[in-house]
This record gives structure tokens, sequence and C-alpha cells, in this order.
């Protein structure tokens, strides 16, 4: 594995251990067991470093994606399978989610890094988007993928929410489900 790579990974523990507030370069520096001048070489400041760390953790979401796809599935349930693995990793590894959501918190409070919540957003948005397209193709279907994609993602956000506020609830599941289905009945989906 190269440095980058340890100093990401490193990054994403330190998140999930302590928040994004407790990630300084020193501190993702001792954790990957590098030195601070190897930080430096690998990434221009913290921002980039948690750019690169919020891809990987998205990155690990997108990779599971296509192994739980069927290619013969339509756009609803390729919806439906996207919000089930995402519920899925949510509740199995809540630490992954939360640090996601840190890491956009932190980008907005700081203002010069208000491109990585967009950026993370943008890359979320195109990866459910290929799938849904695929999916319409499959269909001889014409969507808005990238609105869908978005919406999914909305949902995806407010149950995690709730999910967190009350992990113990039974509900949550059933809500996000129904959620996403009122969605794509209201576009014709």
């Amino acid at each position: 594995m190269d440095r980058r790579q340890q100093l990401i990974d490193a990054a994403i523990r330190v998140i999930r251990r302590d928040g994004v507030e407790s990630a300084s370069l020193r501190t993702i520096a001792s954790e990957a067991k590098a030195s601070l001048a190897a930080v430096h070489v690998c990434f221009t400041n913290k921002d980039e470093l948690m750019q690169a760390a919020a891809a990987e953790l998205l990155q690990q979401l997108v990779r599971s994606i296509p192994r739980v796809v069927d290619g013969s599935e339509d756009v609803r349930a390729i919806a439906h399978r996207v919000m089930d693995l995402f519920w899925a990793q949510m509740v199995s590894d809540e630490l992954n989610i939360l640090a996601q959501f840190e890491i956009g918190i932190w980008a907005k409070r700081n203002p010069h890094h208000g491109d990585l919540s967009r950026t993370v957003y943008s890359d979320y948005e195109k990866e459910i988007s290929k799938l849904l397209v695929a999916a319409a193709k499959r269909q001889k279907q014409t969507i808005a993928a990238r609105n869908v994609a978005r919406a999914l993602i909305v949902i995806m956000d407010g149950c995690s929410l709730q999910y967190f506020a009350d992990p113990s609830d039974p509900r949550h599941k059933d809500l996000c489900d129904n959620l996403v289905d009122a969605y794509l009945d209201r576009v014709g989906l």
C-alpha cells in the first residue's frame, strides 16, 4: 500500500474514532506511523486529505453496489437495492456514515472547504445515476437520473438522521422504503 493510501486510511480511522475536529495532520500522521513531513508530501493541507478521505468513504459504499444489483432489474428495484445496501451498511457500521456526515458538516463550518460537500454529493449522484440509467435503458425508459439519484440521497440523509436519533425504533427502514416509493410514484416510475 502506498503512503498516500495509508494516510487516507489513517484519516478515516481517526475521524471514525475521534471526529473531524480531532483529525489534525499531526494526529493522522501518528495514526499512520508516518512523519508530518510525509503528510505534507502527499497532501497540501487538511482539506485535501479530508477530500481524499470522503472520496474513499464514498468508494467503499459504491464498490459494493454493483455486487448487489441484478442486471435485469428495473429503475424502482435498483432504487430500492441502493437504499437497502446503504441501510445495511449504516446499521452494520454506523461510524462510517457518521464520519461522512461529520466531514460534510466540517466542510460547511469552514467556508474555504465548501466545495467538499458539493463534490461528495455530486459523486454520489453520478454513481447512483449510472445504475439508474442502465436500468432505464433496459426497460426502454427515459428518466431524469440525476434528479432521482439526488432524491434518493435526500431520503438516505433524512432517514439516517432519524435512525441515529433512535436506532431502536423499528419503523425507520419502513419509512425509508415508503418515502422512496412515494417519490418514485410521484415521478412516474
